[in-house]
């Protein structure tokens, strides 16, 4: 029974991390930026994250979320400066 238990909790932490990562992110809104900006912005907001999650270590769940979206934003930041790179 408990393997059960366990993955139903598996599966409603999958949903609320997936939930919660959209809601950040839908929270900055509209980003307007610079054409040869890159992704500064995002990169802050990683670094934001990241803090956060480190700051949380004593609640692993709660850290994991918020390192998945420090992850997220690393990634948009690595993809807006490919794009400054190849408007040059």
């Amino acid at each position: 029974m408990r393997p059960v238990v366990d993955c139903g909790l598996r599966q409603g932490f999958y949903t609320l991390q997936r939930g919660f990562v959209t809601g950040v992110q839908n929270l900055r809104g509209v980003v307007t930026k610079g054409l040869y900006e890159g992704g500064q912005k995002e990169r802050e907001l990683a670094n934001k994250y990241m803090a956060f999650a480190n700051a949380c270590a004593a609640w692993p769940r709660t850290a994991e979320i918020l390192r998945i979206v420090a992850e997220t934003y690393q990634r948009e930041a690595e993809s807006e400066d490919e794009s400054a790179k190849l408007q040059r």
